[in-house]
């Protein structure tokens, strides 16, 4: 009798939890997430490390008249670059100049770029030029002390060699500067410090600060660096990318850029003369 009797609890036991389970599911389901639903995606840019306090501007002005969500990834040129062809993601590149674009286009990731704002290269001394400094021959001098951004590494490196070159005066100027820095930011804090008499940098590192002028020499005249952006062909974000896109070419997103010393660019869009064809 007590056999039985255990053996009818235990059934009865087990009918409650069956019924339990079968009632509890749907409940359950009901507030469990759907399978196509997912968190809100950011577009996601990949900008240049050097210009990260005009972009973060920039999207602070976009996210009040948007609700687009954008996240800012920033690194060097190169670097994110490498990062696109690895990963096929990302929205927009927004790189240090329009050659970073270019090799993108070649490596079928973008189709076109974009031109926001444009920089100057410059010879800069400190602002009372004890050594005199006027000219490109005054580089040359055995005690002037000249500082430049790696041309392996960095994109005013890079087309200061590529001008240089092509007048036949970098193999000159190469051997009398003292050091070659990772990036160019660091060749103006060796100047300002007074390490160094004179550095090779871009406007935008000089303007407003009055213990740098600007030295102007022929050999650098009219080299500039435009900053760029293009979309990335991977990605699905079509109508956001083209929103931020305009915004980033509007005046109110420019005078982020101007406000530092930047200039408009001489073109909007790049195309064929990039080797680009719409």
């Amino acid at each position: 009798m007590i056999r039985l009797l255990t053996f009818m609890t235990f059934t009865a036991t087990c009918m409650t939890l069956l019924l339990l389970s079968l009632t509890e599911a749907p409940i359950m389901r009901e507030f469990a997430k759907p399978p196509e639903w997912t968190p809100e995606i950011p577009m996601v840019v990949y900008c240049e490390a050097a210009n990260r306090a005009i972009l973060e501007a920039v999207v602070a002005d976009y996210q009040q008249v948007s609700n687009d969500r954008v996240e800012l990834r920033f690194g060097s040129s190169q670097e994110l670059l490498s990062e696109i062809k690895a990963n096929k993601g990302g929205d927009i590149f927004l790189p240090a100049n329009e050659s970073f674009l270019t090799e993108a286009f070649k490596e079928h990731l973008v189709n076109d770029f974009r031109a926001l704002a444009r920089k100057q290269v410059v010879l800069a001394v400190h602002v009372d030029n004890p050594l005199n400094i006027e000219t490109f021959e005054d580089l040359l001098q055995e005690n002037v002390r000249l500082v430049q951004a790696d041309p392996e590494s960095t994109t005013i490196g890079k087309v200061t060699k590529e001008r240089l070159s092509d007048t036949g005066n970098w193999d000159r100027l190469e051997q009398v500067t003292r050091t070659f820095v990772p990036s160019e930011s660091e060749a103006g804090e060796l100047l300002l410090k007074g390490d160094v008499d004179a550095a090779i940098v871009d406007n935008t590192l000089v303007h407003g600060n009055s213990n740098l002028k600007i030295i102007p020499i022929e050999e650098l005249d009219n080299l500039y660096i435009n900053v760029t952006a293009g979309p990335i062909l991977t990605s699905s974000k079509h109508a956001e990318i083209d929103q931020f896109l305009q915004f980033l070419m509007s005046e109110g997103a420019r005078r982020h850029f101007f406000q530092v010393g930047f200039s408009p660019p001489l073109e909007e869009v790049y195309w064929d003369d990039h080797g680009i064809a719409p």
